[in-house]
């Protein structure tokens, strides 16, 4: 019940072997104690938990939350390495942080994570890899993972940012299922590219790249970073502008960013690289500056036109027509960029 633990700062410690339920209720204090694989903590389904203190949780806990129940911390969250994190149903079982939080590494699946405080931190990375994961970034840097990962695999995943700007080291992002979506205004997500390549626990290589997966809403792409981010199988769903600073966002053949407004590649290494038409949207606005160039297909591609609806080099509106890497050193590839004005 409310206050099971007594008054404020007061906490329960919980030793090996402990199996603890949860019926709700509003606690003064927090959750703290040695915990291993044993050790099961119950959050029954349709309650409300409320901790005013500090969660920290050792390695091997596991956390069973049922549907449509909530967990919600204040103080500051730590959850140690191989945790289990598991819910009833997908994404109807909430964990809600309104302090810090950090997660040396787990399984999870099937809970929403509800992040309401910045700089939370995931070791090297956060691995979305059991499926049926929401993530909400409710805050502007909802992640202190600039320099680090966020590979999401398996099926059933989604990371909104919620009309919060943030940034990641690297994304992979992978199956059809999983995508990138903003439920509130529009709003950016910066991939840095500090993190070029990760080793997986056989000794492969995983390079980041969106492979089939998705983004949705008015979800803004700004690309840091020298190395490549690639799309595959995927003409991307956003209606927000793509944004490339440093490095290529390539294009493979049967993907885009058609419904995009906005494509704008400013800086000396910047390029965006695109395979086939459509690839861009007619009602597009392309802007280059300071060195950065459009790639209008690979070596071995057909040429083909790409319609726009405008283009702009280092401020300059451009007329409308046809340019080419023959007319425009903006351009490179065997294809060209017709200008139409109207986006018709």
């Amino acid at each position: 019940g409310d206050n099971a633990f007594g008054g404020t700062g007061s906490k329960l410690l919980a030793a090996k072997g402990v199996i603890a339920t949860f019926a709700g209720g509003d606690y003064a204090g927090g959750l703290e104690g040695t915990f291993n694989s044993n050790n099961s903590l119950l959050f029954a389904a349709g309650t409300t938990n409320i901790f005013r203190g500090s969660m920290k949780l050792n390695g091997g806990t596991r956390l069973n939350i049922g549907a449509d129940a909530v967990v919600e911390v204040y103080g500051e969250t730590s959850i140690g390495g191989w945790s289990y994190v598991t819910g009833a149903d997908k994404f109807k079982s909430v964990l809600r942080f309104w302090n810090t939080f950090t997660l040396a590494s787990g399984q999870h699946t099937g809970v929403t994570y509800d992040f309401r405080a910045p700089n939370n931190d995931f070791g090297n990375e956060f691995c979305l890899k059991y499926g049926s994961i929401r993530v909400l970034l409710n805050c502007e840097n909802a992640w202190n993972t600039s320099t680090k990962s966020v590979w999401v695999w398996n099926v059933n995943n989604i990371i909104d940012i919620c009309g919060h700007t943030n940034s990641i080291g690297s994304l992979e992002l992978k199956d059809r299922t999983n995508y990138i979506t903003n439920s509130g205004e529009k709003a950016t997500l910066w991939v840095t590219q500090k993190v070029e390549t990760r080793q997986n626990d056989n000794g492969g290589t995983f390079y980041p790249c969106v492979q089939n997966g998705d983004f949705c809403g008015p979800t803004t792409l700004g690309k840091l970073g020298a190395s490549t981010l690639t799309f595959t199988n995927r003409m991307v769903s956003s209606t927000g502008d793509l944004i490339v600073n440093e490095g290529k966002g390539a294009f493979c053949p049967a993907s885009g960013w058609p419904n995009g407004t906005n494509i704008v590649v400013s800086g000396s290494t910047a390029a965006v690289e695109v395979r086939q038409k459509g690839a861009l949207g007619k009602f597009a606005d392309v802007s280059v500056s300071d060195g950065g160039r459009l790639i209008l297909g690979g070596a071995d591609d057909e040429a083909f036109t790409q319609r726009v609806n405008s283009f702009t080099i280092d401020g300059i509106k451009q007329k409308s027509g046809i340019y080419t890497s023959a007319n425009c050193p903006s351009i490179s590839g065997p294809g060209a960029l017709s200008i139409v004005g109207s986006g018709t």
